[in-house]
């Protein structure tokens, strides 16, 4: 192979390498945030800042029950259908980069009653949308 050839296939190939990596490392970086996230529950008071693994500017707290048809008309987000498959088990954190899905991660209402702490922020409302800056000190007990 000429040395030409050599340096177009490589030039694919190393970006292609890179992004697994980062993919690797970011995957790390959650189940990590998934352990403290649980830690700090049993604590009450659970500082979201900590979650640095992908860009991210505000939160959107996911009740297990929730209408998408009325999140879209409400906040312009369309949530992705299986979130809204009837599971009683598990509520969601969404994290959202201008106003687009970065990641979301599910919570197991065991570990935390997500539903109940929205219904205390928000009445009657199955999300809440949270501004990074007020997710440093989110507070679960009364």
């Amino acid at each position: 192979m000429d040395k030409g050839k050599i340096i177009r296939v490589l030039m694919c190939i190393v970006p292609v390498f890179f992004l697994s990596c980062e993919q690797v490392r970011t995957n790390f970086c959650i189940r990590e945030f998934k352990k403290e996230f649980r830690r700090n529950v049993s604590e009450g008071i659970i500082d979201l800042q900590q979650m640095n693994c992908f860009p991210w500017d505000s939160l959107m707290i996911l009740a297990p029950y929730h209408y998408s048809d009325q999140i879209k008309e409400e906040t312009g987000l369309e949530i992705p259908g299986y979130l809204s498959s009837v599971n009683a088990e598990k509520a969601f954190l969404v994290f959202l980069e201008k106003r687009n899905i970065q990641r979301i991660i599910p919570i197991s209402q065991r570990d935390l009653d997500l539903a109940s702490y929205i219904r205390k922020k928000a009445f009657s409302a199955s999300f809440l949308i949270m501004d990074r800056k007020d997710c440093s000190s989110i507070s679960l007990v009364d």
